[in-house]
This record gives C-alpha cells, structure tokens and sequence, in this order.
C-alpha cells in the first residue's frame, strides 16, 4: 500500500463508523442516532466523491448513489425531528402550538414507519466498499487530492459572492457548498497543517448558521401549511410565524456579519 494513503485509510474508517452508526439506528431512531446516522454517511459520501473526481468507476458511483438513497430517506425524519424540538421550545412562550406539536410528532413516527424497513435491511455496500478500497489503495497523489478541495472552495466563493439577504435561497445554495467543501476538508486534515480541530469547529459552527437559517425557513412553510388547513389556525398562527421571520431575520443579520470569516477558510498543503 502507498505510504501514507489519506483516502484508504479515511474510507476504512469512515465506513466502520457508517456500520457502528447504523446498527445503533435499528435499534433506535432517536434524534440524536438518526443525526449521527447521516453525518457519517455524508462523510463517507465525501471519501467516495474525492474518489469519483480522481478516477472514473463505475462501483464508486453505485456506491455513492445508495449512500445518497439511504441518506435521502432518513432526511425526512431528522427534518421533522428538528421541528419538532423547535415548536416544543416555543410552545412554552405559544401554548397554541400543542395541537401543531401533536400533528408533528404524528408526522414523525409515520416517517419513522417507513424508514424502519430500510435500517433493517442495512446499507448492503461490502461489495461496493471493497471494489473501493480497490481503487483508493492506487491513489496516494496528495496534490491532486488537495485541488479537490481548493475547488470545492471556489464553488464556496462563487456563491458566498451571489448572496442575498433577502433571499434566503442564495444562502441555502451557499450552504450546500459550504458542506461539501467542509466535509472534503475533513477528509484531507492530515496533510493541511491549518485544518485542526478547533478549526474544523470553526467551519462546523460557520455552517450551522446557515442551517439556523434554513430551519426556520423549513419551519415556517409547514406551520403555514398545517395553518392553512382548517379555519381558525391562521389567526392563532399569525404570531408564531411573525416571532419565525424575526428570528430568521436575526439569525441572517447574525451570519452577513460572519460572512467576510469565509476568506479566512483557505485550505493549504501542509
């Protein structure tokens, strides 16, 4: 095995992770399994697609494309999960919120239904990962790796420069890219001697005011929906949904404050 082969030795443990994860979900879809269930896949996701841009294979993209599948399905559940914590904070401050909590956790365990057979089935992938580490154990050029990530950071740039804050879909858009560089980051830290732990929190944290953003926009459009079904909601809704927009309108107003620290995210070799 080449020396020092950043790619095989992530996905051999990046895929021990995604096995420890899943069998922990079978068990429990708890908030907390179902998240760490997706961010391993996510990572691993981030070691194949590091892969599919050094070389063509075709069991790398199939590989990929059940991650994505598995991922996909467990998207909506720790979307509502999400929800469903938020409305349970705010329903101190709106005690009108319970019949919209009651609907919620009702969504959650509908989705938790369906999502029971494909956790049961497991991610059915050793073919896949061993076809894999085929193919990362010849690749050990670091350089190449690193433009990766210099060009998982350009695309960041490119729409970190299109953002607007009155539209929070430029910021999603942004923040999409955002993750995919961060995660590709993660996979190079042994050779970039800026990438330490307390700086992969600092990305950690940058893109999560993305996601705060992008929660309350989720949030509100199904409050609104579930509003919108039966007479009388809207008008017990309507302060909810304002005290929504202010908190999105803060949680904007808080990240353009941060957006200059995006230069500072620079990826070197090491």
């Amino acid at each position: 095995m080449p020396e020092q082969n950043i790619l095989l030795q992530t996905l051999d443990t990046r895929w021990q992770r995604l096995r420890k994860e899943w069998e922990r979900t079978r068990r429990t879809n708890s908030d907390e399994a179902v998240h760490d269930l997706r961010v391993a896949s996510r990572r691993l996701i981030a070691v194949l697609d590091v892969l599919r841009s050094l070389v063509d294979d075709s069991q790398i993209e199939e590989c990929r494309r059940r991650l994505k599948k598995s991922l996909g399905a467990l998207g909506p559940l720790r979307d509502v999960q999400v929800q469903r914590s938020s409305v349970s904070k705010m329903a101190e401050s709106y005690p009108q919120l319970k019949t919209f909590q009651k609907s919620l956790k009702k969504k959650e365990d509908k989705i938790a239904r369906k999502a029971r057979k494909p956790l049961k089935e497991g991610p059915k992938l050793d073919e896949a990962i061993t076809q894999a580490r085929n193919t990362a154990w010849r690749l050990a050029d670091n350089q190449a790796i690193l433009r990766i990530v210099h060009n998982r950071y350009d695309e960041v740039l490119d729409l970190a420069k299109q953002i607007d804050p009155a539209d929070a879909s430029t910021i999603h858009r942004a923040r999409l890219a955002f993750k995919r560089f961060r995660y590709t980051a993660e996979v190079v830290q042994p050779l970039v001697r800026e990438l330490t732990e307390s700086r992969l929190e600092e990305l950690h944290d940058f893109q999560g005011m993305m996601g705060d953003i992008q929660d309350f926009e989720v949030l509100s459009a199904r409050l609104l929906k579930w509003a919108r079904k039966k007479e009388g909601r809207m008008a017990e809704s309507s302060p909810v949904l304002d005290d929504l927009r202010r908190q999105k309108q803060r949680a904007i107003q808080t990240f353009m404050a941060s957006l200059p620290r995006i230069y500072a995210f620079a990826v070197r070799a090491a």
